[in-house]
């Protein structure tokens, strides 16, 4: 009989979860829809490849996932880097860059000390857009955290990692 208990539990959960997917799916439009002027015409700008480009879930803003690779490193990257920090195939990470070439926002420079190399960099447009972006997300998610307690921030943030950690170790 206890056994019943916790899966009866459990059940009701993952319905209420499903539920709640569901709504912050549904809330897509209307965070897209407060995106300043500049982020929707460069989103627009990026659309087309961004759906040639990447076809498995969670590659659907390639310039973000790159721009933060570019932002953490000290000098440009090959596509092996790019391709090793984004958990990617190598033909994955390369068409990321081609697309990010393609529209201005990174560009392709020689390995000084091997010209078989080609490092990869966020142009000086990409790296305007990247500081927009950051600045924007920066400004929502502060919106977002002011809404609960010192000690609800502290619990949803271990619980989103959480999240994260469980989510990786599933698809791995």
């Amino acid at each position: 009989m206890k056994t019943k208990a916790p899966s009866h539990i459990l059940l009701a959960q993952v319905e209420q979860l499903k539920h709640i997917w569901q709504d912050l799916l549904g809330l897509q439009g209307q965070l897209q829809s407060a995106l300043p002027a500049a982020l929707v015409r460069a989103k627009a700008r990026l659309g087309a490849a961004e759906s040639e480009t990447l076809r498995g879930p969670g590659y659907h803003l390639p310039f973000l996932r790159l721009a933060n690779v570019f932002a953490q490193q000290v000098r440009p990257l090959t596509m092996g880097e790019i391709s090793e920090a984004l958990h990617v195939p190598l033909s994955t990470a390369t068409r990321m860059v081609d697309s990010l070439v393609e529209h201005g926002y990174a560009e392709r420079l020689p390995d000084p000390q091997d010209r078989r190399i080609v490092r990869v960099t966020l142009s000086p447009s990409g790296k305007e857009l990247y500081a927009m972006v950051n600045h924007f997300f920066s400004e929502r998610m502060y919106e977002f955290l002011s809404h609960f307690s010192p000690a609800e921030r502290k619990q949803l943030l271990a619980l989103f990692e959480k999240t994260v950690t469980v989510l990786r170790q599933m698809n791995s």
